[in-house]
């Protein structure tokens, strides 16, 4: 009992010098720039208040890849279990953070954005339920649960703008603008994804605030 006891302890050790070593890395560096004139927490996005915690378990996941969604699920449902069960921290005090950008995007495209345009059949995503190009978002019963799990998803704007670029240039919206098109994906997010300036900006920023970084392969 005594050396399971310790085993934690030190685990948990372990996790609060990750996080203070984050934190000192990025003092280390400096302010960032403009960080003089940053408002008041109050008037901070959504998504900053959305993945703020005083606990030691954080992370953010670096996803770039639509083919490898169901790994980038995977590893956060691992991660969460690791946190919960193995370090022993209270759930509604860990963070995870995933940052999706490029075909990842898609991730938290509503079903109706997958069908309309096609999503399938653009990004090569087979709905296994019917073995065709899906006209859904198979991923988004997934990021609804881990959403309950304070799981919190960012959606890139830059990789929107291209995806509604790819979306006109290749006819899948007759009628539409680029602009219009765009329009349309971010008003059909899945709920509760937070749609950011930049994915890889906020990498930088959630890693400032003592969310180290994990990054999410294209394959294994």
């Amino acid at each position: 009992m005594l050396s399971s006891q310790v085993g934690r302890r030190n685990a948990l050790k372990a996790l609060v010098g990750l996080a203070a070593s984050t934190a000192g890395a990025a003092l280390a560096c400096g302010s960032p720039p403009g960080s003089e004139s940053r408002p008041a927490a109050t008037s901070e996005p959504a998504y900053d208040r959305a993945v703020a915690t005083s606990g030691v378990g954080r992370a953010a996941f670096q996803n770039p890849h639509l083919v490898n969604a169901g790994f980038c699920i995977y590893q956060a449902d691992q991660w969460l279990n690791a946190m919960t069960n193995a370090y022993h921290l209270d759930p509604a005090d860990v963070r995870l953070v995933i940052v999706n950008y490029a075909s990842a995007n898609c991730m938290t495209y509503s079903d109706e954005i997958w069908k309309t345009y096609r999503i399938g059949e653009l990004q090569r995503v087979t709905d296994p339920t019917t073995g065709q190009p899906a006209t859904r978002n198979i991923y988004a019963d997934d990021v609804r649960r881990l959403q309950q799990k304070h799981v919190v998803f960012y959606t890139c704007s830059q990789a929107l703008m291209n995806h509604a670029g790819d979306i006109v240039a290749t006819g899948r919206a007759p009628g539409e603008t680029v602009a219009q098109v765009a329009d349309r994906i971010r008003s059909n997010l899945v709920a509760g994804a937070f749609l950011v300036p930049a994915g890889v900006g906020e990498l930088s920023r959630v890693q400032l605030s003592g969310h180290p970084i994990i990054y999410i392969p294209k394959s294994l």
